[in-house]
């Protein structure tokens, strides 16, 4: 699904209403019967509408209208604007509640277990001041269940920056096509679970927006898993150098992801260690006295991909000979650091994945901004060619030369030790049967799903990286169905 910034989705709404497709009140009538039916799944029925004097305060009084009239829902109105409001006035003269009074504001607040937000949209470009700023403080400190229509108040969708302060909401509907301020930071973490509601907007309006973005989709998951069937070798680098055996995890989820191979090169500690852990993995002494012979000895050209997880003392050698073996790398995390001394390496034309959080990537490419970032990231990638970057932040951004894949919420593949070796292996599985540029994120989605399904099945929060390799067959399996 294509994404788009609030710029470029004013211009396709704008274009419909001039056309004559829709009118304002139309649309508002669109938005607030998608709105109507998310409230009514979620069973409220105490409910609270913040509304702007805005595009998006006409569709939060519509949806009290609507759910009046249709739900016997009397919601609640916050209301700080003009009472010549057209929308405004509908909601008077049918008998609302709107609380316009600053004072009794906060206790209405407190007193709601669910708040719509439609009091700021992508109109919004200028820093929040009072009241509204206290209304979003004080949803933000009470314990209410949040909606937010489009984007929640004070976010902008072209970058993910704030206007000073931003409503956090549970879930998001945001109207057509996601924004792509909804997955970048820091306004990722203020977005909740998105739902891309359609409301009708015509065909060639959308197509007159070009945008190299787009969010992975049940139908592009599927493809990437019945792609898996092919025979493929990885060829893993792991040193205990990093004091951890979160290698042994990386080539475990290889094998449960589908690769058919699995040989490790490693110093003398996890030569013994695999060995004595996955007798199905082949092993490569890597003796630091001879470290350049042992290197020539491999026959690189057996492997579909080479993952280089990191933990060697002489890494950097390790790094030029494989950058010179013209076969396709996966960086982890870890290893990303041998590589980043001599980043010019990446100017070779074999693909070459890297996995990096916020600080790994400015590491390699400098300061970002929300601004510019996804530019600047696609324009580093055909800068080197078939290079890949998989960006974790609350959701996973797949980046390469032709644009930006946006995976999931993964959460807990941040934050459980272990689970990203996790997400190595899967991510390696995918890449070594050459999948095309969803295959990151794909990668990124299937884990995601693994641990969601584990949790819900098991009625636990947390869920270990083994546990974690042991339901990616099984993920797999449903996913081929």
């Amino acid at each position: 699904m294509k994404v788009v910034s609030s710029s470029q989705m004013r211009l396709i709404e704008s274009r419909d209403i001039n056309e004559g497709r829709y009118s304002p009140q139309d649309y508002a009538v669109l938005v607030a019967q998608a709105l109507q039916n998310i409230i009514l799944q979620d069973g409220a029925r105490d409910v609270l509408i913040l509304c702007g004097d805005n595009a998006n305060g006409s569709y939060g009084f519509m949806l009290a209208y609507l759910l009046l009239k249709n739900s016997h829902i009397a919601p609640r109105i916050i209301y700080h604007g003009a009472s010549d409001n057209t929308f405004y006035q509908l909601a008077v003269q049918n008998g609302l509640q709107v609380i316009d009074n600053p004072r009794a504001m906060k206790e209405v607040v407190e007193q709601s277990r669910y708040v719509v937000d439609c009091l700021f949209g992508s109109e919004l470009d200028e820093m929040i001041s009072y009241p509204d700023n206290y209304i979003i403080n004080w949803v933000n400190e009470n314990d209410n269940y949040v909606l937010s229509c489009d984007l929640p108040s004070g976010l902008d969708g072209n970058d993910g920056s704030l206007y000073g302060c931003c409503i956090r909401a549970d879930k998001t509907m945001t109207i057509e096509l996601p924004k792509i301020g909804l997955y970048l930071k820091p306004g990722c973490e203020y977005a909740g679970e998105i739902i891309c509601q359609p409301v009708g907007l015509s065909y060639d309006a959308i197509g007159s927006i070009s945008s190299n973005i787009e969010t992975l989709e049940d139908r592009q998951l599927k493809e990437q898993v019945l792609k898996m069937d092919s025979h493929t070798s990885v060829l893993l680098f792991a040193g205990s150098g990093l004091s951890t055996s979160g290698y042994l995890l990386t080539c475990q989820s290889l094998l449960a992801s589908g690769c058919d191979s699995v040989t490790l090169a490693g110093d003398r500690l996890s030569y013994d260690m695999t060995g004595s852990r996955l007798y199905e993995v082949e092993r490569i002494l890597l003796d630091d006295d001879n470290l350049g012979g042992d290197l020539k000895q491999i026959d690189y050209s057996r492997y579909d991909l080479i993952v280089y997880w990191g933990g060697f003392d002489r890494g950097q050698l390790i790094v030029e000979k494989l950058m010179e073996s013209g076969r396709p790398l996966l960086f982890t995390p870890s290893g990303a650091g041998d590589l980043r001394p001599q980043a010019q390496l990446l100017e070779r034309r074999a693909a070459t994945a890297l996995m990096l959080d916020q600080n790994g990537y400015e590491d390699f490419f400098g300061p970002i901004s929300p601004s510019s970032f996804l530019d600047d990231a696609v324009g580093s990638c055909r800068k080197y060619g078939d290079l890949k970057i998989l960006y974790r932040s609350a959701n996973s951004l797949a980046i390469d030369s032709q644009g930006v894949s946006i995976g999931r919420n993964s959460d807990v593949l941040d934050h459980k030790a272990g689970l990203t070796d996790v997400l190595t292996g899967c991510c390696g599985a995918l890449l070594a049967q050459k999948n095309d540029r969803m295959s990151l994120c794909c990668a990124n989605e299937i884990c995601y799903r693994a641990a969601e399904n584990y949790t819900r099945d098991h009625y636990k929060y947390a869920i270990s990286a083994q546990q974690l390799t042991e339901q990616l067959n099984r993920q797999l399996y449903e996913l081929s169905k």
